[in-house]
């Protein structure tokens, strides 16, 4: 009895040490497959972020190329723009500054005979309506209406020049910087306000009106160009050639 006592519990030593082994086993076996299935996992998710980081970055690298290209390309229309702009603002300048010249020199045709003005008024550009006028008056008044027939064409050069200035200005305003645009925008209404000034002055004859036109384009218009200029060589980078 003793003997099938120690047998069974024999039996049941070796059934538990087996049942151990055959655990430890399956144990292993499943932390092998964990582990592998656990970085198949891990290294599926490095490598799907790896894709979606690139598809990122290559997104930001286009939309960035996309911008400096436009941003080149505004630049490029500012370097362009900036050098015309300039030159017709001191264009209109120069025009609206002949206009309202107070010390303005005439040709002296009171002292013309009739042959001598006749030759010289033929080759001056006037129109012909205008010439046969002056042909017909007596030459005190044919020097004062003369004068007036120049201060008119002065006036109207000047508003040409400045219509042309404006126009580029409202074209190309896109491309300039907000502190050239302001001065610009502010050049320009200024030398509207003194060419009507200054018509109205030579309509009405008030001398006053003239001086005055006179006076602020000296004074107030002289100032914006010089701060005009400094603005646009800094744009240009002048200071850096």
């Amino acid at each position: 009895m003793e003997i099938i006592i120690k047998d069974i519990f024999a039996t049941f030593g070796i059934v538990i040490g087996i049942t151990i082994c055959i655990a430890y086993i399956i144990y292993n076996v499943f932390k092998y497959f964990c582990e592998k299935l656990v970085e198949k996992y891990i290294s599926k998710s490095i490598d799907e972020y790896r894709n979606e980081l690139n598809k990122e970055l290559e997104k930001y690298k286009y939309e960035t190329n996309i911008l400096f290209h436009r941003i080149s390309k505004i630049h490029e229309k500012e370097f362009d723009v900036l050098p015309e702009i300039f030159s017709l603002m001191i264009d209109a300048y120069n025009s609206l500054s002949e206009a309202t010249s107070i010390l303005k020199e005439y040709a002296d045709v009171e002292r013309m005979d009739e042959i001598e003005f006749e030759n010289f008024i033929k080759n001056e550009d006037l129109p012909s309506n205008c010439k046969d006028q002056l042909k017909s008056e007596c030459p005190e008044e044919r020097a004062k209406n003369y004068q007036k027939l120049i201060n008119k064409k002065t006036i109207l050069n000047s508003r040409k020049k400045i219509e042309q200035f404006h126009f580029f200005v409202q074209k190309n305003s896109l491309f300039l910087s907000d502190d050239l645009k302001e001065q610009f925008l502010k050049i320009d209404d200024l030398m509207w306000e003194i060419n009507i000034k200054i018509e109205i002055g030579e309509d009405t004859e008030d001398q006053k009106i003239k001086i005055s036109a006179w006076q602020k384009t000296k004074n107030d218009i002289n100032p914006i160009i010089k701060e005009i200029e400094k603005l646009t060589q800094k744009r240009l980078r002048f200071d850096k050639a």
